[in-house]
């Protein structure tokens, strides 16, 4: 928790209009809280200094949370540093677990050090929650260009960033999936110069 306190600054010019800046300083007592209170900002989110006066705490998250609230599948990546940690604290995440587990679909990867692609689905119950959760225990999911670039240096796993291309129902059959991933595979281009071998 912080506060802002106004200063008021005369313009160097010489006139009367006025500026202002906010100093901040941070409350002690408050460290446990960090990164876990979920407050409705109402119509003042427009404004970026804020007084916590009459405002509603809508939830403080169990400790563990790493990702922000979930706001969108498409617009998201994250590292695999962050996923691992994401499932050794599932309920600082649930949100994130009730939405991924909602969908199938096909998702990416990133190898950010060659930038190398790959192309991977998900769907069945569990959706793209259980299919990362593989990632998770064993860093490379069972795929083997993944478990070869993890074996040939340092940068791997951690150098990996997941997100998701495509979502569709849990309930499309595993074929369809199939097929969407396979025609995105083609359109980057994954197995010609990615990590997709199939």
């Amino acid at each position: 928790m912080g506060r802002c306190k106004p200063e008021t600054l005369g313009n160097v010019s010489g006139k009367t209009e006025e500026k202002f800046f906010y100093q901040q300083e941070r409350l002690p007592g408050f460290e446990h809280l960090e990164s876990r209170v979920i407050v409705d900002w109402g119509r003042g989110t427009r404004k970026w200094c804020q007084n916590l006066v009459n405002k509603t705490v809508l939830e403080i998250t169990p400790r563990g949370r790493v990702l922000p609230p979930f706001r969108d599948y498409l617009e998201f990546d994250i590292t695999y540093d962050k996923l691992k940690e994401m499932y050794a604290n599932e309920d600082a995440h649930r949100e994130w677990r009730s939405r991924l587990q909602a969908v199938a679909g096909v998702y990416l990867i990133l190898a950010e050090t060659t930038g190398e692609l790959y192309v991977g689905s998900a769907s069945g119950a569990e959706g793209i929650w259980g299919r990362w959760r593989e990632y998770a225990k064993n860093r490379h999911g069972g795929n083997e260009e993944l478990r070869r670039l993890i074996e040939s240096g340092t940068d791997y796993p951690k150098a990996f960033r997941f997100s998701i291309l495509q979502i569709v129902p849990t309930s499309m059959a595993r074929q369809d999936v199939i097929d969407l991933e396979r025609r995105l595979k083609t359109k980057l281009g994954s197995r010609a110069h990615g990590l997709n071998l199939n």
